[in-house]
């Protein structure tokens, strides 16, 4: 019998295969439009519904830039294509939708924190 020889290389492909890649830092724009955002939601008393969606669609952040980059032709009618690659590229970023939901928590504690002062206060 022939002993089978290892295939040079290959173990050491395999090893990274399903390595997530490091986190990429937001640009500052991009943390400004996180919050921009996040203090809309916050001032239009949505939260909750907010943090649930984003918790649950945290998973698929990723499979949700690629179907924005999917519909851009459509999408694109209602909004510039630059903010569609933009939006697209932000969500391509795993940490992305866990930013902005720390953003909001934070703009919610600011917002209680404030009526708490106005309701106590002289």
């Amino acid at each position: 019998m022939s002993e089978r020889k290892p295939v040079p290389g290959f173990w050491a492909s395999l090893k990274h295969a399903f390595a997530v890649p490091a986190e990429e830092y937001l640009k500052p724009q991009e943390r400004e439009w996180l919050e921009k955002l996040a203090r809309k939601v916050v001032e239009r008393g949505l939260t909750a519904p907010a943090l649930l969606m984003l918790e649950s669609a945290r998973p698929l952040n990723y499979v949700g830039a690629h179907v924005i980059l999917f519909f851009k032709p459509v999408i694109s009618l209602l909004f510039a294509p630059e903010r569609c690659d933009e939006v697209a590229a932000l969500l391509q970023k795993r940490h992305a939708l866990k930013v902005l939901i720390q953003i909001i928590e934070r703009c919610e504690a600011e917002r209680t924190d404030k009526s708490k002062q106005r309701n106590t206060g002289p």
